[in-house]
C-alpha cells in the first residue's frame, strides 16, 4: 500500500479473541488494575496507529464487543476479559485513544451479525451512548459473514439505514 500509495482501513486495534495477555495480567498472572490496563492500551494503540498512519486513513478500533444474545439482566457486552477489568468503559477508552494518535484518521466500532434486528439494536444503542458522551465514534463497520441463509437484503438495509441514523452518515 505505501509503494503504491493506496489507502488501507486498518482492522483491528481491541478484539477480545486475540489480545495479548501482557496488557490484561501482572508477572503474577494476576489482573492488574484498570490503571495499569489503560496506560498499556492507550501505548498499544499509538504504537500501532503511528507505525501505519501514513498509509490507513481509517480504524476498526473496537471489534465485536457486543454479544450476540443478551447476557444476565440484558446486559449487551461480550463477557471478555476486558469487560470483566473495565465495564464498557475500555471501548470508549480506546476510541479516545486512538482518536489522541491520529485526529485525521476514522475511527469505527466493527461486529458480525450486525444485520441481525437484536444485535443491530445492541450496536446502535452502545453507538448512541457513547456519542452522546463525546466518545470519537465516526461509523460502524458491519462484517460480512453471510451465506445463502441470511441476512436478506432487507435485513442488510434495514441494518445500514438505522446505523446511517445513529452516525448521521452513510
Amino acid at each position: 500500500c505505501r509503494r503504491n500509495h493506496i489507502p488501507m482501513r486498518g482492522h483491528c486495534l481491541v478484539w477480545h479473541n486475540q489480545f495479548a495477555n501482557w496488557m490484561l495480567l501482572d508477572k503474577e498472572g494476576r489482573p492488574v488494575a484498570k490503571e495499569v490496563f489503560y496506560e498499556r492500551l492507550r501505548r498499544h494503540i499509538h504504537t500501532v496507529m503511528n507505525r501505519y498512519k501514513d498509509v490507513v486513513y481509517c480504524w476498526d478500533v473496537v471489534n465485536e464487543a457486543i454479544a450476540d444474545h443478551p447476557g444476565p439482566a440484558g446486559v449487551p457486552y461480550r463477557d471478555s476479559q476486558l469487560y470483566k477489568l473495565c465495564g464498557d468503559e475500555f471501548i470508549a477508552k480506546a476510541f479516545e485513544f486512538a482518536r489522541e494518535a491520529d485526529p485525521k484518521a476514522q475511527l469505527f466500532y466493527n461486529d458480525y451479525n450486525a444485520a441481525d434486528k437484536g444485535k443491530c439494536q445492541r450496536i446502535c444503542n452502545m453507538v448512541k451512548k457513547m456519542k452522546d458522551a463525546g466518545v470519537p465514534i465516526d461509523g460502524i463497520g458491519m462484517q460480512g459473514h453471510y451465506n445463502i441463509y441470511g441476512p436478506t437484503m432487507g435485513e442488510v438495509s434495514a441494518a445500514i439505514e438505522k446505523y446511517a441514523s445513529i452516525v448521521g452518515h452513510i
